[in-house]
C-alpha cells in the first residue's frame, strides 16, 4: 500500500529547532516519530495491541522496547547516534508503510523492514583471501598438468571430486600432490588436520610449495585469469570441460564474482616439489601414536599448524618435478 511519510527535510527542520516533539510519521494505524534533544534520541513508535511484547533488537545501534502513551501500548525502536538519524528515518518510514497492512503487527512491520534491509545489504558469498590463494594455487598446478598431459588430466584434480573429495589435491597414478600457496617471504604453509600429510596406501605424497607476490606493473595472473587459462585447455561441450566446471562450482567459484578476483600475482620463487617422508616436518596420527596412548589420541580432533619448508625439495630442474609436470612451469 502506497502512503506518504514525513520527509527527512521536514523532520530535520524540526530537530534543528532543538525542542522535543512527537509527530505523525504517516499512515492510518498510528505511527509517530519522537525527538529528544537532551539525549539526543530519535524514536519510532507504532501503536500495538495490549499484551504485546517487544522482540530482541537486531542491531547494536537500535534499542527496542514497549511504552504506554495515554493508556495505549506502543512498540518503540530508538537510536541515540546522531549520525544514524537520517538512516533510521528511512528504516522507520519503511516500517510505517509495512505497518499499514491491516494484518501486520507493529513488531512484524518493524522486523520485516529490518529483514528487507539485511537482504539488500547481504554480502556476496565471496571466497576469502585464503581460499582465493589456495584455489589459485590448485588451478596453477592443474594448468601445468593439463599442458603436459592433455584434457583428460582434469580428472587428476581430486580435491574437488563431485562425489567424495579426495584426501589430497591431485592424484597422478601412484603420486599424490598436496598444493600449498603462500604470500609470505618464506615457504611457510598451514597444514590442516592429521591426515593431510598422510599418503594413501601404496602412494607417494609430495607437497607442491608455491610462493606468490603482487604483480604490480610486472603483470601476472589473477584467479579469474587462471580459470580462463584452464578453460582454454578444455574444449567446450566435452566431458572434461563439464567435469572442470562442476569442480569449480564445488570450490565455490562463480563467474559472476570474477570482478572481485582480479588481483594479479606473480611467482615470488620457483615452485618446489617436496617429498613427504621421514625428513618432512609433519604431525600425523601415526607419529602421535608413538607418544600418546589410544585413549588420548582418540580425543584429538581437528588440528592446524604451520610448517617452514624453506630450502626443502627441488624446483623445475629435479627429476621428480619433470616426472610430474614435464617442462611446464607453474605460474
Amino acid at each position: 500500500m502506497s502512503i506518504e511519510t514525513l520527509s527527512w527535510d521536514v523532520l530535520a527542520g524540526h530537530m534543528h529547532a532543538g525542542r522535543p516533539f512527537a509527530l505523525p510519521l504517516g499512515g492510518s494505524r498510528g505511527a509517530i516519530i519522537e525527538f529528544d534533544p537532551g539525549a539526543p534520541r530519535l524514536t519510532l513508535c507504532l501503536a500495538t495491541a495490549p499484551g504485546t511484547s517487544a522482540p530482541a533488537s537486531p542491531f547494536n545501534e537500535i534499542a527496542v522496547n514497549m511504552r504506554s502513551r495515554d493508556g495505549t501500548p506502543w512498540f518503540c525502536a530508538q537510536v541515540d547516534n546522531v549520525e544514524l538519524f537520517s538512516t533510521f528515518h528511512q528504516l522507520a518510514s519503511l516500517a510505517t508503510r509495512l505497518f499499514e497492512v491491516p494484518t501486520a503487527t507493529a513488531a512484524d512491520a518493524f522486523m520485516q523492514a529490518v529483514t528487507s534491509w539485511r537482504a539488500l545489504l547481504r554480502n556476496l558469498p565471496l571466497l576469502s583471501d585464503e581460499a582465493q590463494l589456495g584455489l589459485r594455487g590448485e588451478l596453477a598446478v592443474l594448468l601445468s598438468i593439463l599442458a603436459s598431459r592433455g584434457p583428460c588430466a582434469v580428472g587428476a584434480w581430486t580435491a574437488r571430486h563431485t562425489q567424495v573429495p579426495g584426501r589430497h589435491d591431485f592424484r597422478l597414478g601412484n603420486i599424490e600432490l598436496e598444493v600449498k600457496a603462500t604470500r609470505r617471504r618464506k615457504r611457510i604453509h598451514v597444514i590442516h588436520g592429521l591426515e593431510q600429510l598422510t599418503p594413501s596406501p601404496g602412494n607417494a605424497l609430495f607437497v607442491v610449495s608455491l610462493m606468490y607476490e603482487q604483480g604490480g606493473q610486472s603483470g601476472g595472473l589473477s584467479l579469474a585469469d587462471v580459470v580462463d587459462a584452464v578453460r582454454s585447455h578444455l574444449p567446450p561441450a566435452t566431458e572434461e570441460r563439464a567435469e572442470f566446471e562442476a569442480k569449480l562450482t564445488l570450490a565455490h567459484y562463480r563467474d559472476i564474482d570474477s570482478a572481485h578476483y582480479l588481483e594479479k600475482l606473480i611467482p615470488a620463487a620457483s615452485a618446489h616439489v617436496i617429498p613427504v617422508g621421514t625428513a618432512f616436518p609433519a604431525i600425523t596420527r601415526e607419529k602421535l601414536r608413538v607418544v600418546l596412548p589410544p585413549e588420548l589420541l582418540g580425543r584429538i580432533g581437528s588440528l592446524s599448524y604451520e610448517v617452514d619448508l624453506s630450502e626443502l625439495g627441488a624446483g623445475a630442474e629435479s627429476d621428480t618435478y619433470v616426472d610430474i609436470f614435464g617442462d611446464q612451469p607453474i605460474n
